[in-house]
């Protein structure tokens, strides 16, 4: 879970190394990673490229609606 609430970070933080998914959910974005110390590397470089404070960052367990986004995104990629 990335603490950051700007919209347009969506954009820059799917080019991270190591991050699969990104979304917004409230005023924080999950990311789902295939390596959790990469992409936590690679998301702190692109906060700094882009002239942001590094937000805190922390590893959460899915929830549901986690699961739910995930299954809808592959469910509209396979029409």
């Amino acid at each position: 879970e990335i603490d950051f609430s700007e919209r347009r970070a969506k954009r820059w933080l799917m080019k991270c190394e190591h991050v699969v998914d990104v979304n917004m959910f409230g005023s924080s974005y999950h990311a789902v990673v295939d390596d959790v110390d990469a992409a936590t590397h690679s998301i702190e470089s692109a906060f700094k490229e882009q002239g942001k404070t590094v937000p805190s960052m922390e590893t959460v367990t899915p929830t549901l609606e986690d699961l739910f986004v995930a299954f809808a995104g592959e469910a509209s990629k396979k029409r």
